[in-house]
């Protein structure tokens, strides 16, 4: 096999989430703190892009003095990659697989940019191509088990992520990624099972510690779910959805104020998650009854 170089692994299926966002309140010192925040993001803007512009520059000049190397090539188009500039990674992996036809890698890495710009088919026949070459890239087999996801295709994902966890059992992605399956098959006892070695695999995890806890809520062990959404908003104070989950789960034994706690946090994280807005009023609905003489 030829020299290897960093690749370029595909984001594991996530269920859906609501991407948090803000409202800015009028007064001079929020005025003020919003001119600190943007010239701190301005700060990190102008850093994020003075290392890209360092990538692109090594790996330009690689390129130009190593012209007939794949590993110069594959790595400026990683690097494109994580600028989003596909068609230019495109270009840079095609250079690549030219050059050194034999190393998965590059494959997978191109089947990426076809998954990322919607050519579905294409992205599956480079994974393909991935495990034609080296039947032991099982990073392939886990990007095809996401193509599979994403359709709506459980069966065959479930497939795809049982061959990474034949040839690596402890492979954490593809634990996390098979108990997700389970999840939407509604197969909780499996589902618990891979989430829980999910979790022993990536204690940091806290979207599989929030899928462990919907199955555990799923199965009525609700003081293990309180337990795994706290953690999870713990690991993740900007996680809306384990927020309301939290609520959730509060609110289905009765206890309302706990739950309302969690809900305004929802909404403090995301003002216009319509769920949890929904759900803070159910709370202060049923708070009214219990009260009420």
């Amino acid at each position: 096999m030829g020299k290897k170089s960093r690749e370029k692994r595909s984001r594991p299926p996530l269920p859906k989430h609501d991407q948090g966002s803000s409202v800015v309140a009028g007064g001079r010192g929020v005025i003020v703190a919003v001119l600190v925040f943007l010239f701190i993001v301005g700060v990190f803007t102008f850093m994020r892009n003075f290392k890209w512009a360092d990538e692109l520059s090594i790996w330009q000049d690689a390129t130009e003095n190593s012209s007939a190397k794949a590993r110069p090539q594959n790595n400026l188009g990683l690097t494109y990659f994580a600028m989003a500039v596909m068609d230019k990674a495109e270009a840079h992996y095609k250079k690549a697989i030219i050059l050194e036809p034999d190393f998965a890698g590059t494959y997978n890495n191109l089947g990426l940019v076809y998954a990322e710009t919607g050519r579905i088919e294409a992205a599956m026949a480079e994974y393909r191509l991935a495990i034609e070459v080296d039947s032991g890239y099982v990073i392939a087999y886990n990007n095809i088990g996401n193509l599979y996801f994403n359709a709506g295709l459980m069966v065959e994902a479930e497939e795809a992520y049982k061959k990474v966890l034949d040839q690596l059992p402890d492979h954490s992605e593809a634990v996390y990624n098979l108990g997700n399956v389970y999840l939407q098959l509604n197969r909780s006892e499996e589902a618990v099972e891979y989430l829980e070695r999910a979790v022993v695999l990536s204690p940091f995890h806290a979207r599989a510690r929030n899928n462990l806890a919907i199955v555990y809520f799923k199965l009525k062990r609700t003081s293990e779910a309180i337990d795994e959404f706290k953690e999870t908003v713990r690991l993740n104070p900007d996680y809306a959805e384990g927020y309301n989950n939290l609520g959730s789960a509060y609110l289905s034994i009765g206890k309302i104020e706990d739950a309302v706690v969690a809900f305004k946090s929802a909404l403090a994280v995301n003002p216009y998650y319509e769920s949890a807005r929904l759900n803070l009023a159910k709370a202060y609905e049923k708070k009214a009854r219990s009260s009420a003489p």
